[in-house]
């Protein structure tokens, strides 16, 4: 069963707080830290999940 959804991310060096689409069936899908779409450093860490 295919279940959508997204992943938030916060920066910790300059706080955006961003979302990825992802599929939630796929574990490796989630990754722990992700680059800052903002300030490109690789400090962004997932801070939820949900689903639509």
């Amino acid at each position: 069963m295919k279940v959508e959804g997204v992943y938030t991310y916060l920066c910790e060096n300059c706080s955006t707080l961003f979302g990825v689409v992802s599929r939630f069936s796929v574990m490796e899908d989630k990754v722990d830290t992700l680059t800052c779409p903002k300030c490109s450093k690789k400090v962004a860490g997932c801070m939820g999940e949900g689903q639509k």
